[in-house]
């Protein structure tokens, strides 16, 4: 997944690999930045998580979602001064798609479909309005669950994926 993110003819990017250290969850963090300050502060236009084990119980927000998630996409921005519409540059979108079909094969497509539209969602109706939002959706055999927090307003997509 890492090298779909590093792969040529892209312009230069920064890709961090490291390791979170979390009493609760322990994970592998690789997160993708516009350049390398921000990779440094952790300032991530997206990052996936790897647990150790498996997150949080994130159904105590809502029963529908999974208890066994292992990997966690959090989604930031996918632009710069060169995105068209304001929220997304084509070639950031190729590169969540390109890692998300590296992670669960084709239907990395679709769950990159649903993940935009996420992200346009929030940026159209603001971080306030989404709270507490959480839906799930199927993809293949690949359990994707956006979580809002029901109190804090938080500016990042979160999908949580469990593979059934």
């Amino acid at each position: 997944m890492a090298s779909a993110l590093v792969e040529n003819p892209y312009k230069e990017n920064y890709v961090e690999v490291r390791y979170f250290e979390d009493d609760e969850v322990p994970a592998v963090i690789i997160g993708f930045a516009e350049n390398k300050l921000q990779t440094n502060i952790g300032l991530y236009m997206f990052s996936f998580s790897f647990a150790e084990k498996k997150y949080k119980n994130v159904s105590i927000y809502d029963k529908r979602l999974s208890s066994k998630a292992t990997i966690r996409l959090s989604l930031k921005c996918l632009f710069d001064e060169t995105a068209e519409n304001g929220y997304v540059a084509p070639e950031y979108r190729e590169r969540l798609e390109k890692s998300l079909v590296a992670l669960f094969g084709e239907a990395g497509k679709d769950i990159t479909d649903y993940a935009v539209e996420k992200l346009l969602e929030k940026r159209e109706k603001s971080m306030t309005a989404l709270k507490g939002v959480c839906e799930t959706k199927t993809f293949g055999n690949i359990q994707v669950d956006y979580v809002n927090h029901p109190i804090l307003a938080e500016p990042d997509i979160n999908l949580y994926f469990t593979v059934k």
